[in-house]
């Protein structure tokens, strides 16, 4: 877009995604979401816009996973020893003896701008809320002026609008070796999502990971190593 709106737009990018933390992070005691966790059992509360965004997309994503993606993972997470930022993780981190039972995505109820959990119920968005992010600012981004923006969020990347001259670029990165790009996603698609999970990355303890299985409410056990899913719309 035009070199002077980018530069005005680029500015307020670092403020928009403190609000969605301040809104979304389960690692902050006073966030939103964090207030609406302990809340859980007692009723409805108001929520914003951007929670009530990233609770709907939660409730999608399980009923279109079947419930593979579980947004109520937050106890388990905790329970694991993930409960703060991962780089301030202790390596020997070891799990609780016993984790908590599964909860299920029906105990979330959202009606507008209401959310009420029921009791036990501790919402914790995973890598959703990264794709989300990409997203909303790509979304506000090109609704302010932009004519291209692609955004990287702790890995998932979003794109949209157009790249301009050249295509929309990204390399995967084999997460054993990082200084190996296993893959390039190259395409001039009006809209692109990129986004790899490994269990190379974010171990602690006794080989704890933070990829989580809700069918057993425990870190999952596969012979993959990473998986990088593409989307183009």
């Amino acid at each position: 877009g035009d070199r002077v709106v980018i530069d005005q737009l680029i500015e307020l990018v670092p403020a928009r995604m403190e609000i969605l933390e301040q809104s979304w992070s389960r690692f902050r005691s006073d966030s939103e979401l964090s207030r609406n966790n302990a809340h859980a059992g007692n009723g409805e509360l108001v929520i914003s816009d951007d929670l009530r965004e990233l609770a709907a997309s939660m409730l999608d994503a399980a009923t279109l996973t079947q419930d593979l993606f579980n947004p109520t993972m937050a106890r388990v997470m905790d329970a694991l020893g993930y409960s703060v930022d991962f780089n301030k993780i202790a390596v020997d981190t070891a799990a609780a003896t016993s984790l908590p039972g599964i909860s299920s995505p029906s105990g979330i109820h959202l009606q507008g701008n209401l959310l009420s959990l029921d009791s036990g119920i501790a919402l914790d968005p995973g890598a959703l809320g990264k794709g989300l992010a990409g997203d909303i600012l790509c979304r506000e981004l090109l609704a302010a002026g932009a004519t291209g923006v692609m955004t990287n969020i702790g890995g998932d990347v979003v794109a949209s609008g157009t790249p301009g001259d050249d295509s929309w670029s990204v390399g995967v990165i084999n997460e054993r070796d990082r200084n190996e790009i296993i893959a390039m996603v190259n395409t001039d698609a009006d809209s692109l999502a990129v986004a790899t999970s490994t269990t190379a990355r974010r171990v602690w303890g006794e080989g704890i990971h933070h990829v989580i299985d809700p069918r057993t409410g425990t870190v999952s056990t596969t012979d993959l190593v990473q998986a990088t899913v593409v989307t183009e719309q």
